[in-house]
């Protein structure tokens, strides 16, 4: 099986922050904010081994 290698952008760390205090400010909850964040690295882990399972975006270059 062929292992693809994920490129994880500057905006990508942003994003993740961003998120994570969106979730904390809503929820209250730093465990929350935290589980969904790892679940969001874990999906994007994923596609080292199965890319195609997940859509490109609009511009067709990313999943």
């Amino acid at each position: 099986m062929q292992k693809y290698i994920i490129k994880v952008t500057p905006n990508v760390t942003i994003a993740l922050k961003e998120i994570y205090q969106s979730i904390l400010k809503v929820s209250q909850s730093h465990q929350t904010a935290q589980n969904y964040v790892e679940d969001l690295e874990q999906t994007m882990q994923a596609l080292n081994y199965f890319p195609e399972r997940y859509r490109k975006t609009p511009s067709g270059k990313y999943r």
